[in-house]
């Protein structure tokens, strides 16, 4: 995963029609072209769940 190009991503979440700035829920992750995630954030307000890539395998096309 070295070579492709990646992304640092983060993206908040809020309820429709609430005007609070904190918003209900967060998400962070780095996101590579080839649509691989290896670290992945998820924060609800009450608990985090995070994340870590550990194996990586391809499939060929005609597998999926």
């Amino acid at each position: 995963l070295e070579k492709p190009e990646s992304w640092q991503v983060r993206a908040a979440f809020y309820s429709v029609g609430d005007r609070s700035s904190v918003p209900d829920q967060e998400q962070s992750f780095r996101l590579f072209e080839n649509g691989v995630i290896d670290r992945l954030q998820l924060d609800m307000g009450d608990f985090v769940v995070e994340g870590l890539l550990s194996d990586y395998e391809t499939q060929n096309a005609s597998d999926c």
